[in-house]
């Protein structure tokens, strides 16, 4: 085809750049999502991507108010002009596309364009915090400002199965929109074991990526292009919302249920993916007894996360489920590896590492507050330190082996804004480390 020659396009909030040789037949409308809502955008969405597919024209388009493409300033001269561009090009093909926001404005723009298929990556069903909890959405920076909830569930309209949504089933967000999409009745909903919520990253580190794009760009099947993904179809029994339901029993201190349903998705997933481990993980540290959990956990390794001691003392590291460290805190689950990695010499050295560990206000039914440090010997788990009061210094007494040292820290509880109240934060966690010291033992 002829070079491609880009416009640059404005309708108040909006911003768009089509990409046209003039000869195309097939026109894809790439949204852009949220990005680093910090800073102005610098690009568009899809622009390297889809450049890699001469065959279509693309518009790139943006929000620059990241309103999930609700702000009315140029809404409508948007949706105007992009009628218009169909029907004086005669596209026999027009294909939405976005990811997240962008998947959102996807759905909602192409209600006005019913010929056009639409690839959803990651979209929510609806706006409406107040309807479906603060939970439902990433950013609300503009929809609290102005109010903008209700009426915003997304719609069918148009031909019967023009839509494919693709879901990753990392996060809790995302399996409770699939929920309430299969409730709804869309069909074509599609779920990539172990994808994040940025599903389209996820297909390009594990090379699916061009050859799903090269699929919607020639009109191939929706289901195609889904098994091009590596996606299973969503059922009320799909393991992705075994996922879901375990959560919410665990929540409730239904541990029974909850392993079966954890046992029936490890049933109909390949691999292990880090959803499934993650919970199980969560699911060891909720257990009766230590011995078992221990078992259960190393035998599923999770990667670990790292921050440095003070003073240049060296770096402690943590394995459990959704581990992390934020501003400098470690927040972790209920049941967690710790690697002591200290500088100093070679040789034996014993020190104590202490620490006060935060619990969560409201936990789990059948939690428990108390925190136990163990350390494993012969396949036998000894306690180092415990603490009753959640306030409580914990002091664990180690003993380095050429400056290393592994224990184990079990609170049997956990909680997130997600369980608790539909909020947004998802990460299940029962201890934030605060104010930690290594120093060398008494004597």
């Amino acid at each position: 085809p002829p070079p491609a020659t880009p416009e640059t396009l404005s309708f108040g909030s909006y911003e768009a750049r089509l990409i046209s040789a003039g000869t195309a037949e097939h026109l894809v409308i790439a949204l852009t999502g949220l990005g680093d809502a910090a800073q102005p955008y610098r690009g568009f969405d899809w622009d390297r991507a889809l450049g890699r597919l001469p065959q279509v024209d693309r518009l790139l388009l943006r929000d620059n108010s990241r309103s999930w493409y609700e702000n009315p300033e140029g809404r409508a001269a948007l949706i105007a002009h992009l009628q218009a561009l169909v029907a004086r090009q005669g596209y026999r093909r027009v294909t939405f596309l976005g990811v997240s926001m962008g998947a959102y404005g996807a759905l909602r723009l192409g209600e006005a364009l019913p010929e056009a298929r639409v690839l959803a990556i990651s979209p929510p069903v609806s706006l409406d915090t107040g309807r479906f909890g603060r939970g439902i959405i990433r950013y609300k920076k503009w929809l609290d400002a102005h109010k903008h909830f209700a009426g915003t569930e997304v719609r069918r309209t148009g031909q019967a199965g023009r839509h494919l949504l693709l879901f990753g089933d990392d996060q809790m967000l995302d399996l409770a929109n699939v929920a309430l999409f299969l409730e709804d009745g869309w069909p074509n909903l599609f779920v990539v074991p172990g994808a994040d919520h940025n599903v389209g990253l996820t297909l390009m580190q594990l090379g699916r990526l061009d050859r799903v794009l090269a699929l919607l760009a020639d009109g191939a099947p929706l289901a195609a292009i889904a098994a091009a993904a590596g996606a299973y179809a969503v059922h009320p029994h799909c393991p992705a919302l075994l996922l879901l339901q375990a959560r919410r029993l665990f929540w409730q201190g239904a541990l029974a249920e909850a392993d079966l349903c954890l046992k029936e998705a490890r049933a109909g997933t390949a691999g292990a993916p880090l959803s499934l481990l993650r919970l199980e993980w969560l699911r060891a540290g909720l257990m009766d007894t230590i011995h078992p959990a221990l078992r259960q956990a190393r035998a599923r390794p999770l990667p670990e996360v790292a921050l440095p001691l003070p003073s240049g003392q060296g770096e402690i590291a943590f394995e459990g489920p959704q581990s992390l460290v934020a501003a400098g805190v470690p927040v972790l689950g209920p049941l967690v590896l710790v690697r002591l990695r200290a500088a100093g010499p070679p040789g034996t050295q014993t020190v104590r590492l202490s620490f006060r560990a935060e619990a969560p206000r409201r936990f789990n039914e059948g939690g428990a507050l108390k925190l136990e440090a163990f350390l494993t010997e012969s396949g036998e788990h000894r306690r180092l330190a415990v603490a009753h009061p959640p306030q409580d210094r914990l002091v664990v007494p180690l003993t380095l082996q050429d400056g290393a040292a592994e224990f184990v820290l079990r609170r049997r509880c956990f909680t997130s804004d997600f369980d608790a109240q539909r909020g947004e934060g998802q990460a299940p966690w029962s201890m934030k480390l605060r104010d930690l010291r290594l120093e060398p033992a008494a004597g």
